[in-house]
């Protein structure tokens, strides 16, 4: 774990929080939280179903995660 998180904060990759599924793990996100990482969250939805995104939330919360530990695109302005 700790080697994919090294490597995701040095080279600014944020990592995926998964709807639907346990990954990553509760440990994975506290461990990544603590060296620096990024978050995104997404779902591995290849089809028409709905995915509940509950999971998001719950591990946001259990880990303390705020908005400054989301990666953040710049938008451009036209």
């Amino acid at each position: 774990m700790k080697a994919v998180i090294d490597l995701a904060v040095k080279k600014d990759v944020a990592l995926e929080i998964q709807a639907g599924s346990a990954f990553p793990s509760e440990k994975f996100i506290r461990m990544a939280k603590a060296a620096g990482a990024k978050f995104a969250v997404g779902t591995n939805n290849f089809g028409e179903e709905k995915i509940p995104m509950d999971r998001w939330f719950e591990m946001i919360e259990k880990c303390g995660l705020e908005e400054s530990d989301f990666l953040r695109l710049p938008v451009e302005r036209k």
